[in-house]
């Protein structure tokens, strides 16, 4: 009785998403991620932009409980520490940092770094695109304590094992995954830039850019072994002298691949570039 409880929560969530944002539907894990991202904004300062530093995972549980994770990265891992928010049913009940507690202070010799070096950090990559020298810094403080390495970067992006494919493999698992819907692929990108502009704030000139996608921006992949489609859409491109701030990038939307809800949106900012 108790599961099934837990179950109508879960649909009703469901359910709530697709009216407050018309015809697109978000799963749990996009509606407690777009919560989990407001709520370490709030409470840490961690931006959007911030999030390129961390592998993020979203854990659901049989008892309705779930987890939002950011992990550091690579040799950032033991310096940015893991944000964790925690929610039981469609409440959220706690928001935490593994170095609530520790100093900051000092900038980049600090042992626990928080919003102000990511703040310096982005703001340096944004114009030389290079970060090696934080990843470089991070590492030193990190050995001194045999700190295991985090997450590859590349771990970051949906459907990743999609990098490493041959283009014709590549090409047949999208055609493969397509076969699976009667969704075409203009249907999947308006949900995805429909998402996009429900969950995130943007500037007349990055929602232009998000409403003109490049072609080829449509792949098939699978997420936890299910088949889903995925759009990335860029912003913030294509502008002589253009400085980057915020909400500039490229957006990963995943879909399911049968009826088009949202699964979950992965945003990159493009400023992690560490060599």
């Amino acid at each position: 009785m108790k599961r099934l409880a837990v179950m109508i929560l879960l649909l009703c969530m469901v359910c709530m998403a697709v009216t407050a944002h018309g015809e697109v539907a978000f799963s749990r894990r996009a509606l407690c991620e777009h919560e989990a991202y407001a709520a370490l904004l709030e409470k840490y300062g961690l931006t959007g932009g911030m999030h390129t530093y961390f592998h993020w995972t979203f854990v659901e549980n049989e008892d309705g409980t779930a987890l939002v994770r950011a992990e550091g990265i690579s040799t950032l891992n033991y310096v940015l520490g893991n944000y964790e928010v925690f929610f039981d049913g469609n409440e959220m009940k706690d928001v935490s940092w593994s170095h609530d507690g520790a100093s900051t202070e000092g900038m980049f010799e600090a042992e626990a770094w928080g919003c102000d070096q990511m703040r310096a950090m982005m703001e340096q990559v944004s114009q030389t695109y290079d970060a090696e020298e934080f990843f470089d810094l991070a590492q030193e403080i990190a050995e001194k304590y045999q700190a295991p390495m985090g997450p590859d970067y590349s771990d970051r992006i949906l459907g990743d094992d999609a990098l490493a494919m041959h283009p014709e493999a590549f090409v047949q698992r999208t055609e493969e995954v397509l076969s699976l819907t009667d969704l075409s692929e203009e249907d999947f990108e308006e949900i995805a830039i429909e998402a996009v502009e429900s969950m995130f704030v943007l500037s007349q000139h990055q929602a232009d850019d998000i409403e003109d996608p490049m072609e080829g921006n449509l792949y098939g992949a699978y997420l936890d072994g299910e088949p889903v489609v995925i759009v990335w859409l860029g912003a913030g491109y294509g502008e002589e002298d253009h400085a980057w701030m915020e909400g500039d990038g490229t957006y990963f939307v995943a879909m399911d691949a049968q009826s088009g809800m949202v699964i979950t949106i992965a945003y990159e900012c493009g400023l992690s570039a560490n060599g």
